[in-house]
Protein backbone atom coordinates (compact mmCIF):
# COMPACT_ATOMS: atom_id res chain seq x y z
CA UNK A 1 0.00 0.00 0.00
CA UNK A 2 2.63 2.25 0.69
CA UNK A 3 4.04 1.90 -2.88
CA UNK A 4 0.93 2.73 -3.94
CA UNK A 5 1.56 6.33 -2.41
CA UNK A 6 -1.26 5.17 0.77
CA UNK A 7 -0.07 6.71 4.17
CA UNK A 8 -0.15 3.94 6.61
CA UNK A 9 -0.75 5.27 10.26
CA UNK A 10 -1.48 3.39 13.53
CA UNK A 11 -4.54 4.48 15.43
CA UNK A 12 -5.51 3.53 18.85
CA UNK A 13 -8.84 2.13 19.60
CA UNK A 14 -8.63 1.36 23.12
CA UNK A 15 -6.69 -1.10 25.44
CA UNK A 16 -10.14 -2.86 25.50
CA UNK A 17 -10.54 -3.20 21.91
CA UNK A 18 -9.14 -6.63 20.98
CA UNK A 19 -11.29 -8.06 24.38
CA UNK A 20 -14.19 -6.45 23.12
CA UNK A 21 -13.70 -7.65 19.21
CA UNK A 22 -13.04 -11.14 20.49
CA UNK A 23 -15.91 -11.94 23.00
CA UNK A 24 -18.66 -10.16 20.81
CA UNK A 25 -17.29 -11.22 17.51
CA UNK A 26 -17.70 -14.81 18.05
CA UNK A 27 -20.96 -14.83 19.93
CA UNK A 28 -22.59 -12.81 17.06
CA UNK A 29 -21.20 -15.20 14.59
CA UNK A 30 -22.28 -18.47 16.46
CA UNK A 31 -25.87 -16.77 17.38
CA UNK A 32 -26.63 -15.87 13.65
CA UNK A 33 -24.72 -18.94 12.06
CA UNK A 34 -28.05 -21.49 11.82
CA UNK A 35 -30.23 -18.74 10.55
CA UNK A 36 -27.24 -17.46 7.83
CA UNK A 37 -26.76 -20.93 6.77
CA UNK A 38 -30.54 -21.94 6.20
CA UNK A 39 -31.49 -18.08 4.70
CA UNK A 40 -28.55 -18.63 2.16
CA UNK A 41 -29.52 -22.45 1.33
CA UNK A 42 -33.12 -21.16 1.19
CA UNK A 43 -32.85 -18.35 -1.02
CA UNK A 44 -30.13 -20.12 -3.65
CA UNK A 45 -32.44 -23.23 -4.09
CA UNK A 46 -29.94 -25.02 -2.73
CA UNK A 47 -32.03 -28.19 -2.04
CA UNK A 48 -30.30 -29.30 1.48
CA UNK A 49 -31.30 -28.22 4.46
CA UNK A 50 -28.83 -26.91 7.58
CA UNK A 51 -29.55 -30.43 9.59
CA UNK A 52 -27.33 -31.92 6.66
CA UNK A 53 -24.64 -29.72 6.48
CA UNK A 54 -24.35 -30.23 10.27
CA UNK A 55 -24.43 -33.58 9.74
CA UNK A 56 -21.79 -33.77 7.58
CA UNK A 57 -19.33 -31.36 9.04
CA UNK A 58 -16.17 -32.77 10.15
CA UNK A 59 -16.44 -34.12 13.77
CA UNK A 60 -14.69 -31.41 15.54
CA UNK A 61 -16.62 -28.61 13.57
CA UNK A 62 -19.74 -30.04 13.91
CA UNK A 63 -19.22 -30.84 17.75
CA UNK A 64 -18.15 -26.98 18.04
CA UNK A 65 -21.40 -25.82 16.20
CA UNK A 66 -23.66 -28.34 18.35
CA UNK A 67 -22.31 -26.78 21.34
CA UNK A 68 -22.23 -22.99 20.13
CA UNK A 69 -24.95 -22.75 17.03
CA UNK A 70 -27.73 -24.57 17.77
CA UNK A 71 -30.08 -23.54 20.62
CA UNK A 72 -30.21 -26.42 22.36
CA UNK A 73 -25.92 -26.47 22.41
CA UNK A 74 -24.97 -25.57 26.18
CA UNK A 75 -22.26 -22.97 24.71
CA UNK A 76 -25.26 -20.83 23.07
CA UNK A 77 -26.04 -18.14 25.34
CA UNK A 78 -29.29 -15.91 24.12
CA UNK A 79 -28.07 -13.66 26.89
CA UNK A 80 -24.67 -12.97 25.61
CA UNK A 81 -25.21 -12.82 22.44
CA UNK A 82 -27.85 -9.83 22.97
CA UNK A 83 -25.45 -8.31 24.71
CA UNK A 84 -22.50 -8.64 21.98
CA UNK A 85 -25.29 -7.38 19.84
CA UNK A 86 -26.74 -4.55 21.97
CA UNK A 87 -23.59 -3.44 23.61
CA UNK A 88 -20.52 -4.77 22.15
CA UNK A 89 -20.96 -3.89 18.74
CA UNK A 90 -22.44 -0.44 18.97
CA UNK A 91 -19.15 0.52 20.98
CA UNK A 92 -17.31 -1.40 18.27
CA UNK A 93 -19.09 0.66 15.74
CA UNK A 94 -18.78 4.41 18.44
CA UNK A 95 -15.13 3.70 17.97
CA UNK A 96 -15.14 2.96 14.50
CA UNK A 97 -16.83 6.34 13.85
CA UNK A 98 -14.44 8.01 16.09
CA UNK A 99 -11.47 6.98 13.49
CA UNK A 100 -12.90 8.50 10.71
CA UNK A 101 -14.22 11.62 12.10
CA UNK A 102 -11.24 13.66 11.75
CA UNK A 103 -11.16 12.76 7.84
CA UNK A 104 -7.99 12.19 7.76
CA UNK A 105 -8.70 8.14 8.02
CA UNK A 106 -9.71 6.54 4.67
CA UNK A 107 -9.92 2.51 5.59
CA UNK A 108 -9.38 0.52 8.36
CA UNK A 109 -7.08 -2.83 8.03
CA UNK A 110 -7.56 -5.79 10.06
CA UNK A 111 -6.48 -9.58 9.86
CA UNK A 112 -9.22 -11.75 8.26
CA UNK A 113 -12.49 -12.44 9.98
CA UNK A 114 -14.41 -15.68 10.37
CA UNK A 115 -17.17 -14.00 8.27
CA UNK A 116 -17.64 -10.93 6.03
CA UNK A 117 -18.37 -7.60 7.63
CA UNK A 118 -22.15 -7.31 7.13
CA UNK A 119 -23.66 -5.06 4.26
CA UNK A 120 -24.61 -2.21 7.03
CA UNK A 121 -21.32 -2.38 8.31
CA UNK A 122 -19.52 -2.20 4.42
CA UNK A 123 -21.90 0.57 3.64
CA UNK A 124 -21.62 3.00 7.02
CA UNK A 125 -17.63 2.98 6.29
CA UNK A 126 -18.09 3.63 3.02
CA UNK A 127 -20.28 6.76 3.80
CA UNK A 128 -18.27 7.33 6.61
CA UNK A 129 -14.73 7.36 4.45
CA UNK A 130 -15.96 9.23 1.48
CA UNK A 131 -17.07 12.29 4.14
Amino acid sequence: LRAEGAHIVEIDLGDDYASIVERSTWRIFFHETMDAVADFLRNNDVPVAFEAILRDLKPGLREAWEHMVLPSGAGFSPAESERAIAVDRPEIRRRYDAAFAGGHIDALLFPTTPTTAPPAWASDCLSSSSS
